[in-house]
Order: structure tokens, then C-alpha cells, then sequence
């Protein structure tokens, strides 16, 4: 129980008595993060018996270190396509693998290829632990022409047949 004991939660409007007729139960694992719980009869609302019982916890929430990755949103695909193209080139032609020992090493070297490929490419970014990874600079650029599409239609709220409205309702649709 998070409320402590002799507590009172209830004065009786009729006798103005003070009792108990309320508890607080919480888990053994919330348990540990109660910093208070206690009633407030100064914050009691008017014609009401009950008094409000306030619980306060410590719910620190540990945030995730984000670590650099590679941001492949900025990538020059012609040029990465072109310099893996190139390293592909160099590894031993294409033919039937014998032996695991062959289809390893086979597999290692095209992996070698690419990841050497996407560190020349692919810069690296931190993102803020805010950020919204799905939104994109195409989701801005709608979100930009919707915006100013609605200002437009806004202004003509007058004239109902006019032709911004259908427009305006189709970027919203796309957006």
C-alpha cells in the first residue's frame, strides 16, 4: 500500500468525522519508486467528501545512447553504383564453387567489396534522440506545398466553386 497508515481520505459532510475508506495499492516493483503519497485537504473541490490523494514517483527514464550510423538518405547512388561496379570488377569472375572453402572466401570478398563501397559513400550521422527518422526531406517539401496550398485556400473561403479548393484538397491527399 502507498499510502501511509492513519491517513485520512474522507471527512463526512454530515458529522465532519475524518476516516479512511480509501487506499492506494501498488505493485511491489512501483513500490520502490514512491517519493510521496499523501491527501491534500486544501485542494479538496466545494460539496465533495473525498480527499484528493496525491502520489508522487520517481520515474527516471534512461535514454538510449544513439551512436553513429550511416545516413544512406544523402547517398550519390550513380557514384556508389559506379565505385562498387569498379571493385566487382577486380574480384575473379563468376563460376561454379566447388568447395564451401571457395564459396567463403567467394562471399567475403563481395562483402569486402560492399562494405568498402559504403564506407566511401555513406557518410556517417548522429541523429537527435528526438528526431523523427521517417520524415523525410520529400515528406517537408509536401508538407511545405500542403501548407501553403491550405493559406491559399483560406483566403478564398468566400467562393466555394473555386478552383484551389479542389487542388488544395488533392496535395492534402497525397501529403
Amino acid at each position: 500500500m502507498a499510502l501511509p497508515a492513519n491517513i485520512p481520505t474522507l471527512q463526512a459532510l454530515a458529522s465532519g468525522n475524518y476516516t479512511r475508506v480509501d487506499n492506494v495499492f501498488i505493485s511491489e516493483h512501483l513500490l520502490m519508486t514512491v517519493i510521496q503519497c499523501t491527501t491534500e485537504p486544501e485542494r479538496r473541490p466545494v460539496k465533495t467528501d473525498h480527499l484528493p490523494i496525491v502520489l508522487t514517483l520517481d520515474l527516471n527514464i534512461e535514454q538510449a545512447d544513439e551512436s553513429p550510423r550511416r545516413n544512406f538518405r544523402t547517398v550519390d547512388w550513380a557514384k556508389f553504383r559506379k565505385t562498387l561496379g569498379d571493385r566487382l570488377d577486380t574480384l575473379p569472375s563468376p563460376r561454379e564453387l566447388q568447395t564451401k572453402e571457395a564459396l567463403y572466401a567467394a562471399l567475403e570478398n563481395l562483402n569486402r567489396a560492399i562494405d568498402e563501397t559504403v564506407q566511401d559513400h555513406v557518410p556517417m550521422t548522429t541523429p537527435c534522440p528526438h528526431s523523427k527518422r521517417w520524415f523525410n526531406t520529400e515528406l517537408r517539401d509536401l508538407r511545405k506545398t500542403m501548407k501553403r496550398a491550405a493559406r491559399k485556400s483560406f483566403r478564398f473561403r468566400a467562393v466555394p466553386d473555386h478552383a484551389i479548393h479542389v487542388q488544395f484538397k488533392e496535395i492534402r491527399k497525397q501529403y
